[in-house]
């Protein structure tokens, strides 16, 4: 689960600290605490051949805290088409280039080709992997080699051509956190030296994170997307909590994202914005792509926040993984 040790009941925000190898998660409000102490993530890497498999890679390096302990490991589940030595060699490929990225040599584990599971999909197979370890999360590209060679001759044009359906069922049926990778988001993926430019102490390689938070009195998962901006954040990031006022909306609602932003510091800010006569889906994607926010990452949670272990995304969810250009994190319960 998420906690080694807590102490006291929830309160109303949240802030990491590095403590050696573990980290602790820590939520402050009036005259009570709530401290988490989290493993070191993990993040499992799918590759599969395709550019944006190897983008996932870099992506995932980008989010690793190094001084915590936070690892990569990249997988590569072998199909019909692909042999032993070939993925072996794909998976090598991958770890060199987190090295020449300069990436520690040391947050990056032993890769592992896997082989599809008796009676799952690759999907779940994929799953199994990224769920073994404590502080797990799945990273992948939008689509595969497939789905890559399909943009290039402009055969497809809708939305869910952005997003194929291997990543679509791994973002349901996953019970640790996904993050689905596009194809422009983000463009110091683009750099060979795309690990020296996150870190670097300016504002080189920040990015612009997009939380997309509903009611807080809706359900138990309301916070999740807050927690995970937390846990992932860098400080030279931007984040903006993001609520689409629908009619069930609450000056509340405002209220209470307005204070957690406030207590997040200065890189956090609370957005509400009214969809008008456009779906949420929609209205999300657009405030993502202002030019104020161009979003290189929005992080929407998933029906398992409302009913644990369940198996689906929410309608919302689905629709903006879809159809947005930014990478995509769905939050669930799981995550360290």
């Amino acid at each position: 689960m998420d906690a080694l040790s807590e102490a006291q009941p929830a309160a109303s925000t949240t802030a990491v600290a590095s403590v050696g190898a573990t980290m602790k998660l820590m939520r402050l409000g009036g005259n009570t605490s709530t401290v988490k102490t989290i493993l070191p993530k993990k993040f499992v890497v799918a590759i599969d051949g395709s550019k944006l498999g190897f983008r996932a890679a870099k992506l995932a390096a980008c989010f690793c805290d190094v001084r915590a302990g936070d690892k990569v490991k990249m997988v590569i589940v072998r199909t019909g088409k692909l042999d032993a030595t070939q993925a072996n060699a794909l998976l090598k490929n991958a770890e060199t280039m987190l090295k020449e990225g300069c990436f520690p040599q040391m947050n990056i584990d032993r890769a592992e080709v896997l082989e599809i599971q008796t009676g799952k999909s690759l999907a779940e197979t994929l799953c199994s992997a990224a769920a073994a370890d404590k502080g797990g999360m799945l990273v992948m590209g939008a689509g595969g080699m497939r789905l890559e060679e399909e943009w290039k001759l402009k055969k497809k044009t809708t939305p869910a051509a952005m997003t194929g359906s291997v990543a679509l069922e791994c973002m349901a049926k996953c019970k640790v956190p996904v993050i689905i990778t596009k194809p422009k988001a983000y463009g110091v993926l683009e750099r060979e030296d795309f690990f020296n430019r996150r870190r670097d102490p300016g504002s080189i390689g920040a990015m612009s994170v997009v939380a997309a938070v509903t009611d807080p009195n809706s359900s138990a998962g309301a916070n999740k997307t807050l927690d995970m901006a937390v846990k992932l954040h860098n400080p030279k990031d931007k984040v903006a909590l993001l609520n689409i006022k629908t009619t069930s909306y609450t000056e509340s609602t405002k209220t209470y994202w307005t204070s957690e932003a406030a207590k997040q510091g200065p890189a956090y800010t609370f957005h509400l914005e009214a969809p008008g006569k456009s779906p949420i889906d929609k209205a999300i994607v657009e405030f993502c792509d202002k030019d104020e926010i161009l979003a290189d990452l929005i992080i929407l949670n998933s029906a398992e926040l409302v009913k644990p272990h369940g198996h689906a995304l929410g309608s919302v969810s689905i629709a903006v993984a879809k159809s947005t250009e930014a990478n995509v994190l769905i939050a669930k319960h799981f995550a360290n």
